[in-house]
């Protein structure tokens, strides 16, 4: 097996990540304006108060964007890229450089950012302890990337 194979993203996943910042928008302001509406003696302080407390939830949603960045994987005979697009950063995973690959397996109760209720994840350590994961949700070609993955650790192909 030596064609080079390439992430494609799971289209729902990018609706999460363009959707989601838009819909904590208009929840914001729905809230503020019912919060105002019904506390009309609040003074200006009571109202930047709930203004800075609803802030906190875009501001997870982002730092979890960060931690989590939207990869573009691609599997060659050679190795292993990761661009992440946020960040701009590239990773190369030599198959040398891998100390061990694990699937593992997400229930429903644990499937908050996912758009399945199961799912896996491939989770690649390295020799320097780094580790990457790819998640089933994100790519309509996980099982691809996953298989070619491990054919070129374990089979050589």
């Amino acid at each position: 097996m030596t064609e080079i194979i390439t992430s494609r993203y799971n289209t729902l996943y990018w609706f999460k990540i363009c959707a989601a910042p838009a819909g904590i928008f208009i929840f914001i302001i729905i809230f503020y304006n019912k919060y105002v509406e019904l506390n009309p003696t609040d003074t200006l302080k009571d109202k930047m108060e709930v203004v800075i407390l609803l802030a906190v939830v875009p501001l997870i949603y982002f730092i979890r964007l960060l931690y989590h960045p939207p990869k573009r994987i691609t599997v060659s005979s050679i190795n292993i890229v990761v661009n992440e697009y946020i960040t701009k950063k590239q990773s190369v995973i030599e198959y040398d450089d891998i100390e061990k690959m694990r699937t593992i397996r997400r229930s429903g109760n644990d499937a908050i950012f996912s758009g399945l209720s199961d799912y896996q994840i491939l989770e690649i350590e390295l020799k320097t302890g780094k580790t990457f994961r790819f998640d089933e949700s994100q790519y309509e070609n996980y099982s691809s990337l996953k298989d070619a993955i491990y054919d070129h650790k374990f089979r050589g192909l």
